[in-house]
């Protein structure tokens, strides 16, 4: 007689007097899902990836002394965590406080980098990199002259007005509309300037530099000329 396998599931194996208990794993039922592995119980979770959401310059009176960097998930410095800039590492003595929110930079980064304090009009590219990996995205930022605003906001043709920004000490020509205002002095923070001869209207008030605006624009009403005698 041919004798069969013996099977059995979870439940009681008597041997010669001797009470096993056998736990076996009941066949998965046809049909149920099966939940997915985790990961093992010592790998550390995964990071999240540093967020650049903007690059702020720092001016006191006019004049650029540094950047911020705005984000999130940034974490601490650490001998391997750089920030890059067009590709070019910033030396780690310019880049300080680094916080997980936002990361400071000095003015002289750019003259290191590219030889100029600054180039307006110019996309910068910045990251962050954790030895060779970009933990970060690329954030592009272009740089312009501001121009915070003008007095008086509007004057006859020769009037005298004074425009607050920074960055002035860049090269550029002061326009209003299409004619470039007469400048009597100028300095990163200020420009002194006489008002073109145009007709009466609303007009841009901005820097080019060549045919490129290098400045965001404000407005400012030319009014009609003064009349000089009598009648």
């Amino acid at each position: 007689m041919t004798r069969k396998p013996l099977c059995f599931r979870s439940g009681f194996l008597v041997v010669l007097g001797t009470v096993f208990v056998v736990w076996l794993a009941a066949p998965p039922v046809e049909g149920a899902s099966v939940p997915p592995p985790g990961p093992p119980a010592n790998e550390p979770a995964t990071a999240p990836p540093a967020v650049i959401t903007d690059v702020v310059l720092k001016t006191v009176e006019g004049s650029m002394v540094g950047l911020e960097i705005l984000g999130s998930g940034f974490g601490t410095a650490s001998p391997t965590k750089r920030l890059f800039i067009d590709g070019i590492q910033a030396d780690v003595a310019e880049v300080y406080p680094w916080t997980d929110t936002k990361i400071t930079v000095d003015e002289e980064v750019f003259f290191e980098i590219t030889k100029n304090f600054i180039w307006v009009d110019h996309v910068y590219q910045w990251e962050i990199r954790e030895g060779s990996t970009t933990i970060s995205n690329v954030f592009p930022k272009r740089f312009l002259l501001e121009i915070h605003g003008v007095r008086p906001e509007s004057g006859p043709p020769g009037a005298t007005i004074e425009v607050k920004g920074a960055g002035f000490g860049h090269p550029g020509e002061l326009m209003l509309g299409k004619a470039a205002c007469q400048v009597a002095s100028r300095t990163a923070g200020t420009i002194v300037a006489r008002v073109p001869v145009l007709p009466a209207g609303s007009y841009k008030l901005g820097i080019l530099q060549g045919t490129r605006l290098i400045s965001n624009t404000v407005r400012f009403n030319v009014t009609a000329a003064l009349k000089k005698g009598l009648d």
